[in-house]
């Protein structure tokens, strides 16, 4: 399965399991550091850690697992060999080579006698035990008895499972949208349909809602995407529609879906990346040695010939090159007026400012309604639009002007007094 264009918005982003903190390594240990301003929140100190979900981060410390808080306390001590993260109030957690569940607190709601464990959702968890899969309650009562061999995570409210070595997919209530049948079957369900894989080693899909199937002739496949989807025939990919009707001819090394600008990725022989629309024709010339799909604000972030990042318009055109970014923002301008996008081509900031300026210690000047002021990363007015011009915040100390004189003032609005 080649899942590689689909999934390439996901970059890094600690920030959007809710939290401003980001890891990073110093001299082998990890820590945390703020990821709008790049402060050190944390020291590195740990082995190991994962990102914060929650409030909650999984740390390692002296080979031993355990939890801790933004400001890098430990709620729950490092004493199991495994853990994972909390969700609805627990969380599985390793100890003496067996698995079970614990509460905020540490303290045990279902003891530890199982092979392996994943975290609670709806308020069932999959749980190992004798070699084979199963859900429990909340409560360590079974839903399911151990049955199958292999059990995969639920995405888009679908889990593949294996049953005497045939796959087949549960949804949310834990009965069998497709059972098990067939030979394969893709990781997750999109756009309705899921991949299937026959005994020749082709690949079709299945419409999970009517069971109907396009036929398995192609060499690899990646997942439906706004109704279309890229196959590969004879080494070159092409895209077809639910219909299983090939709508581009299979020409290029790789192909995306039609992205929510009606545009698909192409890749050709000499590995430059470019677009086209849905008749085929090249919209943008491949060019560019990495791009991803469009964002639904027709941007795209692409790797240019230098091996730099920017971020292109639906025709082509740079309107923003990796020089731009100020902690992790950069501003542009559209219908001339002034927002920030992120490296992907999110939108954080609509563009609404007469003028701007990049962020720097968390805050970036900007003009509204003809006077200056200081926003944060979320587009909220930190102090308000009340000069004649702002400066770059540094070391805490914005210059701004007022009635034609200059001053600094601290980051509540309040001047300093020489």
């Amino acid at each position: 399965m080649k899942f590689f264009f689909s999934s390439i918005f996901i970059l890094t982003a600690s920030i959007f399991y809710g939290s401003d903190l980001t890891r990073f390594e110093e001299n082998g240990k990890v820590g945390f550091k703020n990821f709008s301003t790049g402060k050190i929140e944390i020291k590195a100190q740990f082995q190991a850690a994962d990102v914060f979900c929650n409030g909650i981060a999984q740390a390692k410390l002296n080979d031993k697992w355990g939890f801790i808080n933004e400001k890098g306390k430990w709620i729950i001590e490092p004493i199991y060999q495994g853990t994972n993260y909390f969700s609805d109030g627990t969380a599985p957690v390793k100890l003496n080579d067996k698995w079970g569940f614990i509460n905020e607190k540490g303290k045990w709601i279902i003891e530890a006698i199982y092979q392996d464990a994943r975290f609670f959702e709806y308020g069932i968890a999959p749980v190992k035990l004798n070699d084979k899969w199963g859900f429990i309650r909340e409560n360590g009562e079974w839903v399911i008895k151990p049955e199958f061999q292999k059990l995969d995570p639920f995405f888009n409210n679908y889990a593949r499972v294996v049953v005497d070595g045939k796959y087949g997919l549960l949804d949310r209530s834990l009965k069998y949208k497709i059972k098990p049948q067939d030979d394969e079957l893709g990781p997750y369900v999109s756009d309705g349909f899921i991949s299937v894989k026959n005994s020749e080693g082709k690949w079709g899909f299945i419409d999970i809602d009517n069971g109907s199937r396009i036929k398995c002739a192609y060499d690899d496949v990646d997942r439906f995407f706004n109704g279309f989807a890229p196959v590969e025939v004879d080494k070159k990919w092409g895209i077809i529609n639910k219909k299983g009707e090939m709508v581009i001819k299979p020409l290029y090394a790789a192909t995306s879906s039609f992205d929510s600008c009606s545009l698909a990725l192409i890749q050709v022989e000499n590995r430059r990346f470019g677009f086209i629309n849905k008749k085929g024709e090249i919209a943008i010339a491949p060019q560019f040695r990495y791009v991803s799909p469009f964002s639904p604000d027709g941007i795209a972030m692409v790797r240019l010939e230098d091996r730099t990042r920017a971020l292109i318009d639906t025709t082509g055109k740079v309107i923003v090159h990796e020089k731009d970014f100020f902690e992790n923002l950069a501003k542009f301008k559209k219908n001339d007026k002034f927002g920030f996008l992120y490296y992907n081509g999110l939108t954080q900031i609509p563009p609404r400012f007469e003028d701007a300026r990049d962020f720097h210690e968390g805050l970036a000047a900007v003009k509204e309604t003809d006077k200056w002021g200081y926003i944060d990363r979320h587009g909220n007015w930190i102090i308000q639009n009340n000069y004649e011009n702002a400066e770059d915040f540094k070391d805490d100390k914005g210059r701004v002007m007022q009635n034609g004189k200059w001053f600094h003032i601290d980051k509540k609005g309040k001047p300093f007094i020489n």
